[in-house]
């Protein structure tokens, strides 16, 4: 019983995935996606455009009614000249928000110039979490 259900938690986090992607694509079709994060030597010459997904740690949920885990998951979005940035949050917030079991937690936003430049960087940090069925 243990094994169906931690296979079928894995089913369901690989499909979250997919899902997570997709939507990134959707709201930011131009933009490279990366994976925990991105060195500098890939971004030399280009815009400060992109996004780094993580998937982070994993926590008990705490809630006795349920039996599940907790990932946290984090989108950072770096813009450079996205002048209705505030909106694009927004959006991002709300569609991965309405992912099954994911939901937003927080966000932070930074505004800065790139290294003494006019070049203006907006920096978005974005948590989400999502409860995994049939952990601890």
């Amino acid at each position: 019983m243990q094994t169906i259900l931690r296979e079928s938690s894995k089913k369901r986090m690989n499909t979250t995935n997919k899902k997570i992607l997709e939507v990134l694509g959707e709201l930011f079709p131009n933009m490279p996606i990366y994976q925990d994060f991105v060195s500098q030597k890939e971004l030399l010459g280009k815009p400060y455009n992109y996004l780094i997904l993580k998937y982070g740690s994993f926590y008990n949920s705490q809630d006795i009614t349920k039996v599940q885990v907790v990932q946290e998951i984090q989108i950072i979005l770096c813009s450079e000249g996205i002048s209705n940035i505030d909106e694009k949050i927004i959006d991002l917030i709300f569609s991965i928000g309405s992912i099954p079991t994911i939901e937003f937690s927080s966000s932070e936003k930074i505004t800065g110039e790139l290294d003494d430049s006019e070049r203006v960087i907006d920096s978005v940090q974005l948590d989400f979490s999502r409860g995994i069925k049939g952990g601890c």
